[in-house]
């Protein structure tokens, strides 16, 4: 039988691998950047300009107000009060057929409107590889992958923490996301180019997995960088630190249930009322919603199945109304 914790750790492993979210680049407005530009941690102001002027097209806000609600003066002075923007930085890129380019490792970020870059760091999270390019059992790879699923997750968990907690600039940003990427590829993302596009001039290189006969196999992009805006949603992340939770301090027992399954005896309805079973029952329940609305018989021996079980255990009520599915109270 399959233990407790490693259900849990496969149940939060696909919950991480739905945040590996795919960026594209091409149809939404976005900006490319110089890395060694973007190692100052700043954007230039026109391309800063240009992402902001995006989303307030986006936000629609009337004539003489900015998306947030304030009217900007004639020289912009408002500007500096402005809320940042939630953006995505693409450090490595592979350029599509059809044009524009997706992600192949991105980092999340603030912009501030004067153009300064705040990263956005988090355990398997930021920076990331887009789960679609991480190759796992059971699941088709697209044209060009980076590597291999678990080895993103044993580099998250082992290395990348720590780096997480001392980045403190942007470059530094970059240079864990770099790690990263080298970590998973089992190279670097200019070796990891040139491999790809025939240029590898170290034989003993072995060339990224890619299938020419799927689209998506054009040249990959390192020395420029793409930002745009994204605002990511972390509607998982409750769960996430319960599996967390879990892993620290081990599984309750309900929830060790729930996974093993029932091992004991099961306890027959109209017997909890043999013997003394009814008045120990009434002692752990001596009230109902009122004199006038008594419990039934069936929705008395609900409560009591309930209040004589053990911690984990689960009780199932089932059957026509008044038989205690949802009338009494603890």
């Amino acid at each position: 039988m399959v233990e407790t914790a490693a259900i849990t750790d496969y149940l939060a492993r696909a919950l991480q691998r739905g945040r590996l979210d795919e960026v594209a680049f091409g149809d939404d407005p976005y900006v490319a950047v110089p890395r060694s530009l973007l190692r100052s941690g700043y954007l230039p102001e026109e391309q800063t300009q240009t992402l902001f002027d995006a989303h307030d097209d986006v936000a629609a806000p009337s004539d003489g107000e900015s998306s947030d609600g304030a009217t900007d003066g004639e020289d912009g002075a408002d500007d500096k009060d402005r809320p940042p923007l939630s953006v995505v930085v693409s450090t490595v890129s592979l350029e599509l057929p059809g044009g524009g380019h997706t992600g192949l490792l991105l980092l999340e970020a603030k912009l501030f409107p004067d153009g300064r870059l705040e990263p956005v760091l988090e355990t398997a999270s930021s920076p990331w590889i887009p789960s679609e390019r991480l190759s796992s059992p059971m699941i088709g790879d697209w044209a060009v992958m980076v590597g291999d699923l678990d080895a993103f997750w044993a580099f998250s968990r082992q290395q990348l923490g720590a780096g997480v907690s001392q980045t403190t600039s942007f470059a530094g940003a970059l240079d864990l996301a770099d790690s990263l990427f080298a970590a998973v590829a089992g190279r670097s993302a200019a070796d990891f180019a040139a491999a790809l596009s025939g240029n590898d001039q170290d034989s003993g290189n072995v060339s990224p997995p890619v299938r020419p006969d799927m689209p998506g196999s054009g040249r990959v992009e390192h020395d420029l960088c793409f930002v745009r805006e994204l605002d990511r949603v972390n509607a998982v992340g409750p769960l996430l630190d319960l599996y967390d939770h879990v892993a620290d301090h081990g599984a309750p027992p309900l929830l060790e249930r729930m996974c093993q399954g029932w091992s004991g005896a099961r306890i027959a309805e109209r017997a909890i009322h043999e013997g003394e079973g009814l008045y120990e029952a009434m002692k752990l329940s001596c009230g109902s919603m009122s004199d006038g609305f008594p419990l039934t018989p069936s929705q008395r021996r609900a409560v009591h199945a309930f209040l004589s079980g053990e911690e984990g255990d689960v009780t199932a009520v089932s059957g026509p109304p008044g038989t205690g599915k949802t009338m009494w109270r603890i």
